[in-house]
């Protein structure tokens, strides 16, 4: 599916919760597994790098910080993104309902 296709799909109620479901899906795949104990593993490395007092350099504190909050952000993806796709879907809902 390139962008163009994406588009189209989520253009539709039922095509925004089959994204959703999809995303979801993702999230019980062995890939999806296998990358997000990766990732807990370098955010919990991270964590105590920030945390170790005798980290003197103030760039190195910011750059892993900003590595923390971006492995936070692809760890939380799936779900946030198909929690977006859903709410649209209520909104759009809401909206026909009112018209």
């Amino acid at each position: 599916m390139d962008i163009q296709e994406y588009k189209s799909v989520i253009a539709e109620a039922k095509g925004r919760r089959s994204v959703a479901d999809s995303l979801i899906a993702l999230e019980n795949t062995q890939g999806w597994k296998v990358l997000k104990l990766i990732l807990e593993d370098r955010r919990e490395y991270l964590q105590r790098q920030i945390n170790d007092i005798y980290n003197t350099k103030y760039e190195d504190v910011i750059k892993k910080r900003m590595e923390l909050y971006y492995i936070n952000e692809l760890l939380n993806m799936p779900h946030t993104l198909s929690e977006g796709l859903i709410t649209e879907e209520e909104q759009e809902h809401d909206e026909e309902v009112y018209d």
